[in-house]
């Protein structure tokens, strides 16, 4: 190889580098270090938060969190609502002190609670 030929390729070298160095470098962080939009729930919590729903949520909900059609009051399809609702402050604020029809429910545990919540924000990522 002559010298021209070496030159360019320490040239081509040289400027693979500071665009790597300059461009890839910070976007690759950026995503490694990234947070997601929103919390996220162990499988565990979603799996109690599904037991905790049958027995708190489902008589009016549906079992299926699509509504129950023989209830007097139109109860929110959750399928669709909880995961648009938007935080899971908001959720909270609903299910501890009720809304419209839906009495509050005080008696779940915090453990309960935040076990609930990561089912009904789980429903929206099921689809």
């Amino acid at each position: 190889m002559n010298k021209l030929a070496k030159l360019r390729l320490a040239l081509f070298t040289l400027v693979l580098t500071t665009i790597q160095m300059v461009i890839l470098v910070p976007v690759m962080s950026r995503l490694k270090t990234a947070k997601p939009l929103g919390p996220v729930y162990a499988r565990a919590d979603i799996e109690a938060g599904r037991a905790v729903y049958q027995d708190s949520c489902a008589a009016c909900h549906g079992s299926d969190a699509k509504g129950n059609p023989d209830m007097k009051a139109a109860m929110p399809r959750l399928d669709i609502h909880a995961a648009a609702v938007g935080s899971p402050d908001t959720l909270k604020q609903v299910v501890r002190s009720g809304k419209g029809a839906m009495p509050a429910f005080t008696t779940l545990t915090e453990e309960e609670m935040r076990q609930v919540l990561a089912f009904l924000k789980s429903l929206g990522e099921e689809k």
